[in-house]
């Protein structure tokens, strides 16, 4: 198999790796949840993840939707732009973070690469260096439930890149192609772990086959989360956490109203109609 370097490869490997890299920050929220009453919140949430989760400032989107809907929430993350979860398993930090509090739920965040090609991404991404999926997944398991057992672990089923890996020389995926590798892989690997899917890709994937428009959840580097697909995405990973239905909620996100209130049930029923499948009710 031929892999090249062409101008195109070249130019996306370089917004990509700049795009992932500015804006690094590892604590949110200053007004959304008070530090000082964690203890009094329904629930204690924790991101842990990259710059998926830092472009539009996803845990502020899941906090305001939390507290549209008439809920207590004390959210904190750990977010390191540029960094995949095997950084996070073997950081001091994030196990300190992990161990601040009895979490309720801890929130992982996933990445295309290596969700879709687990065992080949270095060799498809001849850049990038090897980041191990399921090894990082376990060690973080372990740490989280060490600190609490009951804590609830979630993955979030990354999207694909808008043009797959058609700009790589060699690599003909499409994005739907990507999408569906992506969706087997974490369904199988989050089966065998034993920890909760958010179908975050999936919903975007049910979003992406209606509509033509380039750059609709994708940013111009058709990787990150354009504004849309991060308030998607916090549609998603609310409906996983509490496993209701959002119907015609009046926090839009800064989004229009019709596309906000249109991903709304996208969300809810990419996730609502097979909890067994994403880990979120044992089969009887």
């Amino acid at each position: 198999m031929r892999f090249g370097f062409s101008k195109k490869y070249i130019q996306r490997l370089v917004i990509i790796t700049f795009m992932g890299l500015t804006n690094s920050c590892s604590q949110f929220l200053p007004n959304i949840t008070d530090p000082t009453n964690s203890e009094n919140s329904d629930a204690k949430v924790l991101f842990i993840g990259s710059s998926y989760f830092s472009f539009n400032d996803l845990p502020r989107l899941v906090a305001k939707l939390i507290k549209e809907e008439g809920k207590d929430v004390f959210i904190d993350s750990r977010i390191i732009n540029g960094k995949f979860l095997d950084f996070h398993a073997g950081d001091a930090t994030t196990e300190s973070i992990i161990n601040q509090h009895p979490w309720d739920y801890v929130i992982l965040q996933g990445v295309c690469i290596n969700a879709g090609y687990p065992e080949t991404h270095q060799m498809i991404f001849p850049p990038f260096e090897r980041h191990p999926l399921k090894s990082s997944l376990e060690t973080l398991k372990q740490k989280i439930l060490a600190n609490n057992a009951n804590t609830k672990i979630i993955y979030c089923m990354p999207w694909a890149f808008e043009d797959g890996t058609t700009w790589i020389a060699g690599q003909n995926d499409t994005y739907e192609d990507m999408q569906k590798k992506i969706y087997d892989n974490v369904i199988e690997l989050a089966h065998e772990l034993n920890i909760i899917i958010s179908p975050v890709g999936w919903a975007w994937y049910e979003v992406l086959k209606d509509t033509q428009w380039l750059h609709f959840l994708h940013l111009s580097d058709y990787n990150h989360p354009s504004l849309s697909g991060s308030y998607l995405m916090a549609c998603a990973i609310y409906v996983t956490l509490y496993q209701e239905r959002l119907e015609d909620v009046n926090y839009y996100g800064g989004i229009n109203e019709d596309d906000a209130l249109y991903f709304q049930t996208v969300a809810s029923q990419t996730v609502m109609n097979d909890l067994i499948l994403w880990n979120l009710r044992d089969e009887d």
